[in-house]
């Protein structure tokens, strides 16, 4: 009765994303266990609010009798739905690495080596605390025991660990890894007779593979279960190791971190479902996937199949993927996203402190993908070489952006770096540069606000750029690459002039002058000159303050009569800025 009130329970919130039962990329087969932090963890017998106990994380598949409970635990983990602790907008469960656990208490699970539970795949979504190296076995997943009698795997901060049941031919393994406190998914795969692997982010390497040619199955034959835990074993365990025996080894087996979402399958799957399950994980979380190696590495790929993203098109601008969409068969509705520094979002309607608080709305199967090429969020002398007609400067950052039957309108809001910001930028100057190929130089279409549905906006720090509904720029079923670029010289920089006047005096000498009404980390200013745009000497340097206002007018009288003069400013952090380059003849007869 149990299992059918939470099957009602379920197909009652399925009317906003259809009516047939869903599952992670859509596989279902063999589907063990499938927890999520967005739905039905539970505080007593409601819904968790931030900070309360959850006391119960109920299992979303009809294969479990029990739900995840502490009844065999003094202290239950803790729910976390705020700006800082959210994983993308979506909610945790957070777990102190004291004494914060879960169990399925006599609800085990195995894979009995017959009829299609040919082994396991476990994911889970992870996101470490603590830092300690000496705290090297933070268990996700426990059942039996470790080693030599269960399986599971651990993650932390910056190691991770795997075991089978190394009394009955399976094997335990041990690495590191550089993701420290990132949001990640971990995968654990044992394939019955073959190998048990690692594998982060879906990289197409493992980072552990381990022979098992023997291990058949993982049943009661081979895992010490039971209800409550001792010194041997004892039930399927969330967020600590099983047994009691040296828990408090290796800095303590628990974990000290937060889970947003683990599913279990028993049975060995395709590389296809693997896709397909860590594309919807990925593009919930907005974890970027592994794409070293080429390949398919690193495509998002929806329900059905269909490439959302190709991590070999535009190879380079695979840093920071993020998207929103919709996928029914994976109950995906991710409707703002943002890279992990909050350097660019991406977003439908209105930005909300949780995704499940956004109102936008949009159909099965639609969705948005951006990455960027890793470069500077601010003009630069090389990016200006890479410039359209009419552009003064543009971004060194770049951005590629896939829509797939996307038709509502959307947003992108990307952080201008410290050293760019200006209370100067003013969005009348900004121009939105659309490339089919990435190179800005040849081919771009240049757009200001307000024309071809696009608005631009400016709230120091971002810089947002809204798609208009059923944009035809950045039509449905296509690829194009952004970025965004002035056509003042003022805007986006560091320095903001009031005035800049080369005059060439009576005696054969020019006199430049300037004013400035804000500085920030300003260090110097530097005067060249130049007969051949090649050749420059250094007419006058000038220090001034790091931070300061209200620069009265300076003057700087140079020697003789030249062609060309630029005029350079270095800032404290060692960046320098071209901001001019003017020629001035004077005829004498």
């Amino acid at each position: 009765m149990k299992k059918l009130s939470k099957t009602l329970l379920s197909l009652f919130f399925l009317p906003i994303i259809g009516l047939s039962q869903p599952y992670p990329g859509g596989i279902s087969t063999n589907i063990e266990l499938w927890l999520k932090a967005d739905l039905d963890a539970m505080n007593e017998a409601v819904a968790a609010t931030d900070g309360q106990s959850v006391n119960t994380w109920k299992d979303q598949t009809s294969a479990r009798t029990n739900d995840a409970t502490d009844t065999n635990f003094s202290t239950p983990p803790t729910y976390r739905v705020n700006a800082s602790d959210n994983i993308n907008y979506n909610p945790v469960v957070d777990f102190d690495g004291v004494n914060d656990n879960l169990d399925f208490r006599d609800d085990y699970i195995f894979s009995s080596g017959t009829d299609g539970h040919n082994g396991m795949n476990w994911f889970a979504v992870v996101e470490p605390d603590n830092a300690a190296s000496t705290k090297s076995s933070q268990f996700i997943i426990d059942f039996g025991l470790n080693a030599t009698e269960g399986y599971g795997f651990s993650y932390g901060y910056n190691n991770f660990n795997l075991h089978t049941p190394t009394g009955f031919s399976g094997k335990t393994n041990s690495a590191t890894h550089a993701y420290n406190s990132q949001p990640t998914i971990a995968r654990f795969t044992i394939n019955f007779g073959s190998t048990q692997t690692f594998t982060l982010n879906g990289a197409a390497s493992p980072s552990i593979t381990d022979n098992i040619p023997s291990l058949a199955s993982l049943t009661a034959s081979n895992t010490y279960e039971g209800v409550t835990h001792n010194i041997y074993g004892g039930p399927f365990t969330i967020g600590r190791q099983c047994k009691n025996d040296n828990l408090t080894n290796n800095g303590g087996r628990l974990l000290d971190g937060s889970i947003a979402e683990i599913v279990g399958y028993s049975q060995q799957l395709s590389a296809v479902q693997i896709q397909k399950i860590e594309s919807y994980l990925a593009v919930k979380y907005g974890i970027t996937l592994d794409n070293t190696g080429g390949g398919t590495a690193g495509d998002y790929i929806d329900s059905d199949g269909t490439l959302l993203w190709d991590a070999s098109t535009g190879s380079s601008y695979h840093h920071d993927v993020i998207g929103i969409g919709r996928d029914d068969s994976s109950v995906l509705l991710q409707k703002q996203s943002h890279s992990k520094d909050d350097q660019h979002r991406l977003f439908s309607s209105t930005l909300q402190v949780t995704n499940s608080s956004n109102s936008a709305s949009f159909t099965d199967k639609e969705f948005v993908m951006i990455g960027h090429n890793n470069d500077l969020v601010y003009a630069t002398t090389s990016s200006k070489l890479e410039r359209p007609s009419g552009i003064y400067s543009k971004l060194e950052r770049e951005w590629k952006i896939t829509n797939t039957g996307f038709t509502p309108s959307w947003n992108i809001a990307i952080a201008l770096a410290t050293d760019a910001i200006t209370p100067g930028v003013d969005p009348a100057d900004l121009r939105i540069l659309i490339d089919d190929d990435g190179d800005f130089s040849s081919g771009a279409s240049v757009y200001l606000s307000g024309e071809s549905g696009f608005v631009i906006n400016y709230d120091e720090p971002y810089v947002t750029v809204t798609f208009a509904a059923n944009n035809t720029v950045v039509p449905a079923n296509s690829t194009k690459y952004f970025t965004i670029g002035s056509v003042r010289m003022e805007t986006p920089l560091p320095v903001l002039f009031y005035n800049f006047q080369p005059t060439i005096l009576d005696n054969n000498q020019v006199a430049v002058s300037w004013s400035t009404s804000w500085e920030q980390k300003n260090k110097f200013f530097t005067v060249e000159r130049s007969h051949d745009s090649k050749h420059w000497q250094v007419l006058y340097q000038l220090d001034t303050h790091l931070d300061c206002s209200d620069i009265p007018n300076l003057e700087i009288p140079s020697d003789t009569v030249i062609r060309k003069y630029e005029f350079l400013q270095d800032q404290a952090n060692g960046l320098r800025f071209e901001f001019y380059l003017f020629q001035i003849q004077k005829y004498i007869y």
